[in-house]
């Protein structure tokens, strides 16, 4: 008559629950209570034993949303679920973060003249010397791809593009062609004995 029972139904995800005290337990279930924080599995019932004292105010504790991330600015320290909404401070050259699992931005190209050897992801930053890195900015070529020498390196259009089929394709092309007109004589003059010879037959069959 004195043990205080609270049932926890949990018909959704994972999630955390804050508002426990030091002396409740866990009595039924598969839910871990630690730091005054129960960890209830997805699908799941818990029965814990409670202080009386809490009795009037646990059905009311709720999870909290939020960044549990303590180095993000956005930290909520009463959160109990993090909703992946962490946002973190980049320096000033918005090449460096204090969250190791985010990229950092910057210029990857060494040429450049605000080449960054830290970053890991091209931000297309990139600045160069017009006069001393002229030849490096600019790649000669076809830049239309339907032609045959299309080039996807090519940075500015030289004129050389080139649409129409090779001397090897060209000759591909007329001894099929030749071949195609042989084998059409071929079929007809066979067609040709195969109809003599008929007419043949025939007519020595009138004769006699």
């Amino acid at each position: 008559e004195n043990q205080t029972m609270n049932i926890i139904l949990n018909r959704g995800g994972e999630w955390n629950w804050n508002g426990f005290e030091q002396d409740d337990v866990v009595r039924f279930g598969e839910s871990i209570y630690q730091n005054s924080m129960l960890s209830i599995p997805a699908n799941s019932v818990t029965i814990v034993e409670v202080h009386s004292s809490l009795n009037n105010t646990i059905n009311q504790t709720e999870p909290v949303q939020g960044c549990l991330d303590i180095n993000a600015l956005n930290y909520n320290s009463l959160a109990t679920i993090d909703d992946n909404s962490c946002q973190y401070e980049t320096s000033t050259d918005d090449n460096q973060s204090n969250d190791p699992d985010l990229p950092i931005l910057g210029c990857l190209d060494i040429t450049a003249l605000n080449y960054q050897p830290n970053a890991t992801l091209s931000d297309g930053s990139c600045e160069y010397n017009s006069e001393a890195n002229s030849s490096t900015n600019e790649v000669p070529g076809c830049l239309d791809v339907d032609a045959l020498n299309y080039n996807s390196e090519a940075t500015i259009d030289d004129n050389s593009c080139n649409f129409e089929s090779t001397p090897q394709s060209d000759a591909d092309s007329k001894n099929s062609e030749s071949n195609t007109l042989f084998e059409y004589v071929r079929i007809a003059l066979i067609l040709f004995i195969i109809g003599a010879v008929i007419i043949y037959v025939r007519i020595g069959k009138s004769n006699s």
